[in-house]
């Protein structure tokens, strides 16, 4: 006799999981920040510090909150548009005599990827690492006033 099985709990995550996915990416997407882990991931060894993207009048700032990780684990790099942060915050190790009771702390790497305005001057990006903030001061390129000019019809 053929038995149908009914879906398990763990079968309907599952597929809530690839839907949560789906909508992670196409968030990232939107936003033009991509790394975000998806809420359907495992993310223990996968972490993804906030930041705020601010708009001044001379300059764009990027502050990046990354406590407990060495500037020494943190790489910045620009490809074409593309800003890329990565880092990683090492796993400390807990000696065999002692009793975890609550470990709530993340250990692992991230990476966040920015889409850099067009009127960004991707030579002049400074970074600095103050108390486990990371700042990145994207300066401005200067308009260029519009070239306005008669031609006469000959």
């Amino acid at each position: 006799m053929l038995e149908i099985r009914k879906p398990s709990a763990l079968d309907l995550f599952g597929n809530f999981g690839q839907e949560i996915d789906k909508l992670s990416r196409l968030s990232d997407e939107m936003f033009h920040f991509h790394g975000l882990p998806t809420l359907g991931e495992n993310n223990r060894n996968i972490f993804s510090p906030s930041l705020d993207f601010v708009e001044k009048e001379n300059n764009f700032e990027i502050n990046i909150e990354t406590p407990g990780i060495k500037k020494e684990n943190i790489d910045i790099s620009i490809d074409e548009d593309i800003l890329t942060i990565k880092g990683e915050k090492k796993y400390e190790k807990i000696e065999e005599k002692e009793e975890i009771h609550i470990n709530e702390r993340f250990f692992g790497s991230f990476r966040r990827q920015i889409n850099l305005p067009i009127n960004c001057d991707k030579e002049k990006i400074d970074a600095k690492y103050d108390d486990g903030i990371l700042t990145l001061v994207l300066p401005k390129i200067k308009e260029k006033e519009n070239f306005i000019k008669k031609i006469k019809i000959k």
